[in-house]
């Protein structure tokens, strides 16, 4: 079992460094096979990480409803790319692609590829709500690269002045970056823009996946940012149990003593989730991580057990897909939703 990302579809260099601190190998889920990220498609090739796509059709109508929103996109902000202020000013609707240009793009796209008008009566069936998360985690997918390739031309600058002003000044010690915040920070929380409808969409692309329920089902989940986390305990209901592991600082670090520990720590997790028990002491259950030396990048690990829960019914209540097997039973009794947040101690 390998834990696999969620709800982002796309993944940064920085994500990516603290995820591989922790796992070997992680999953993605991806809204299609159409313009997969190259840096993506290397881990993949390098065994980092295992790409699906759970829908396969379909193809030639998401690559024209996408054309067209970037037509309509760069229409409206005057330059190429999605723009996130573009998208705010949608942030109220949900679904997303409920909005009324949406509709209008999927009505005259439908029109060119059958001739005719849709059949209204079959917008609110499963098929279309999945074609619709489809086209919104593509949409938000090209956003997170968009904003990752700015977020390492910024770095690039920000190393240069540095060096620079280590020529000019080698007595001197270094100093504190040029431009701003720090820009990895500001990357990982555009990723989370419109977290609950990318939760939302996420679960559906995520149900449509057969391998989602049978002996084999995953029960690890992780993702980047410990807001997910919070969205996803608010949401229970107040007599629901769920098991917290207190945040703890690991290194970002892929060898040394970080590598013993991760292969006692998945392992553990694992264990841990095949387990229907109500409550576990998740802080006295795992391995304690090696210490963050000084002047060593960290991460801040967060884990939550949902006993006796699936993931898309955490994120919504949305029906998983049949197992090839009915007679099957899902080996994992519970859910373990697992945070890697950048570090600021």
């Amino acid at each position: 079992m390998i834990p696999i990302l969620f709800p982002n579809t796309y993944l940064s260099g920085r994500l990516m460094r603290r995820l591989e601190a922790v796992f070997a190998r992680i999953g993605v889920y991806l809204p299609s096979d159409l313009d997969i990220p190259m840096q993506m498609q290397r881990w993949a090739e390098s065994g980092l990480v295992e790409m699906r796509v759970p829908v396969a059709a379909g193809k030639q109508r998401l690559a024209a409803v996408l054309k067209a929103f970037r037509s309509w996109a760069s229409m409206q902000s005057g330059q190429p790319g999605v723009d996130l202020n573009l998208l705010r000013a949608f942030h109220g609707q949900t679904p997303f692609l409920d909005a009324p240009f949406a509709s209008q793009i999927r009505t005259d796209i439908q029109r060119q590829m059958t001739g005719s008008s849709p059949d209204s009566s079959g917008q609110d069936s499963q098929v279309e709500r999945l074609f619709n998360a489809q086209v919104f985690l593509s949409i938000a997918q090209q956003l997170d690269e968009q904003a990752d390739t700015l977020d390492r031309d910024y770095s690039a600058v920000d190393q240069h002045q540095q060096n620079l002003l280590r020529e000019l000044q080698p007595d001197q010690p270094p100093s504190h970056p040029v431009i701003g915040e720090p820009t990895g920070m500001q990357a990982d929380d555009h990723g989370q823009f419109m977290l609950p409808q990318r939760l939302q969409a996420w679960a559906l692309l995520a149900a449509a996946d057969p391998a989602l329920s049978g002996t084999n089902a995953p029960a690890l989940f992780v993702t980047g940012s410990r807001e997910v986390l919070e969205w996803m305990v608010e949401r229970l209901p107040e007599s629901a149990a769920f098991d917290r592991l207190t945040g703890v600082r690991v290194p970002v670090e892929a060898g040394g003593a970080m590598r013993d520990w991760r292969q006692a720590f998945l392992p553990a997790m694992i264990e841990l989730a095949a387990r229907r028990r109500e409550h576990v002491d998740l802080d006295a259950q795992l391995p304690a991580p090696p210490p963050v030396a000084p002047g060593q990048a960290g991460a801040l690990l967060e884990a939550v057990r949902f006993p006796g829960e699936h993931i898309t019914d955490l994120l919504g209540l949305v029906p998983t897909a049949p197992s090839a097997d009915p007679s099957s039973k899902i080996a994992a009794e519970s859910t373990i939703v697992i945070a890697l947040s950048p570090d600021a101690g």
